[in-house]
């Protein structure tokens, strides 16, 4: 990049999302198993979700309301995330399952560069022995 400062801030910034998904994917496996979360849950589908609720969360909640949650312990703080995980429901959260590919067509020439394709069918024209 030409902004080293803008790529560091980048960075950061996927760092810290990163770290914000861990969280909350830690907190689904403590309530709901890591087996079900690993072979269920859609990281698309989450951080969208994420993305929707978020935006309307900052307009209908006021900024006074998040206060409580600077002065919480590490444990109440866990304690809370495993509460709000309770009542997630992963059925909007769950991966698509992917059908079995079909299979591709045979090919009836090999596939050649076009200059190739050009030699070949000039050599092709042209009668032989001439």
């Amino acid at each position: 990049m030409c902004y080293p400062r803008a790529a560091v801030f980048a960075f950061c910034l996927a760092l810290m999302a990163w770290n914000g998904m861990s969280v909350i994917h830690a907190a689904l496996v403590s309530v709901h198993g890591e087996e079900t979360i690993e072979e269920n849950l859609s990281g698309y589908y989450l951080s969208l979700k994420i993305s929707q609720v978020y935006h309307g969360m900052m307009i209908a909640i006021p900024a006074e309301e998040w206060a409580v949650f600077q002065n919480l312990t590490t444990a109440q703080l866990a304690s809370l995330l495993k509460q709000l995980a309770k009542g997630v429901s992963l059925k909007t959260l769950q991966k698509q399952k992917r059908g079995p590919k079909n299979p591709q067509p045979p090919r009836f020439a090999p596939l050649l560069s076009g200059c190739l394709v050009g030699i070949a069918f000039a050599d092709w024209q042209t009668p032989h022995g001439t």
